[in-house]
Order: C-alpha cells, then structure tokens, then sequence
C-alpha cells in the first residue's frame, strides 16, 4: 500500500494511478472491467483527499454534483421535476459508480418503469444490459426475476464480465451487466440482445 507521504503530490498519485491501470489491463484483454475503474478511481479519489488534508464530505458531494451535472445535459427530454426526482434516486456510491451515458440510460430505464408499472424493465444497449426490479418483498427475499436473467445470459452463450447492483431510495433494484459473446467480443447483434431481453 502507497501511503500519502510515500506518493508526496496529487501529480505522483495521477502516475501511479495510471502505472495500476496500464499494468492491470497488459494482463490480458477480458482482465479490465469498470468495477475495477470504479474502484480506482474511488481510491484515487479519497487518496486525494487525505493529502489534501482529510476525507471530506464535500469532495465527496462535489464529485455526486458534477455527475449530476453531465448526467443533466444528457437528458435534455426531461423536465427539471423529472430530474430531480432521478437525482435523488441515486445515493453518492451510485453517482461514483457510472459514467454520464450510464446515469442517462438508466433515468429514461426508470422513467419507463414508472409510466409502465411493470415489475420488471429491461433495457440493453451495445454496451450493458440494465434491468429495473420493483422492490417487491418476493424479490428483495429472492431476488427472483434478476437471478433468471443472469441465468440467461449462460442460455445465450454470454459471459457477464462486469455487474453492479444498486438499490435506489425509491426502493428500486437497478441491476447493471456488461455481456460478451464467448469470444470476448461485444455482444451486440439485435438478434442475441432480443433474446437476452
């Protein structure tokens, strides 16, 4: 463990920070996911705060607000009620947890969950799988309806390489999958993502 004094500036940490990721994604090409950037970058992060000083609520709420702010732009069709509403779904971990494009995607996910008021939404992209759960006593027992799907992805001869599961305040599960074809490759044909829907 690289202790603050042995590191001595924020710049030395930004080179070791990118040393940690070069070196890990040289392994092999499946070995990088974003729970591994995730987690990085939440050391990198707190790393920065202790040499500045200390851990920090407010760098913390600093970093939630520019998520904020980038996941704003994106979702241009949506009113300011209905942003806010998103916002404040997510707690602080979710807001570190995902990129703009990711927040964007899942706030229309649980926007059609709310108009549909099915229990279960899935929505899939090129790059992940998202599936909104109704916090339902059944499934937060079970887990029920999210445990099949990962079973389908086997069904489909795919590999989940990334998952990230989140509870919303709303009570919402919102359950996140980057899928690959066996070969490692995206798993992105309309046919493959149908079916895996």
């Amino acid at each position: 463990m690289i202790l603050s004094s042995e590191c001595k500036s924020p710049e030395r940490l930004k080179l070791l920070l990118v040393l940690t990721v070069a070196d890990i994604r040289a392994v092999g090409p499946n070995v990088w996911n974003g729970w591994k950037a995730a987690l990085l970058r939440e050391l990198y992060h707190r790393a920065v705060e202790v040499m500045s000083g200390g851990l920090t609520v407010e760098g913390r709420d600093l970093r939630v607000a520019t998520a904020q702010a980038a996941a704003r732009r994106l979702l241009r069709d949506f009113s300011e009620e209905e942003f806010t509403t998103f916002a404040a779904r997510g707690y602080p971990f979710y807001w570190l947890s995902f990129d703009p494009e990711t927040h964007a995607r899942h706030a229309r996910l649980m926007r059609e969950a709310a108009a549909s008021g099915a229990p279960l939404t899935v929505g899939k992209t090129r790059r992940s799988t998202a599936i909104g759960d109704r916090d339902h006593p059944l499934h937060r027992r079970s887990r029920g309806p999210l445990l099949a799907h990962r079973r389908g992805a086997g069904d489909q001869r795919a590999n989940i390489v990334d998952a990230r599961i989140m509870t919303m305040s709303n009570g919402m599960a919102l359950d996140t999958f980057w899928v690959q074809d066996l070969a490692g490759r995206p798993f992105d044909r309309p046919d493959k993502l149908a079916r895996l829907a």
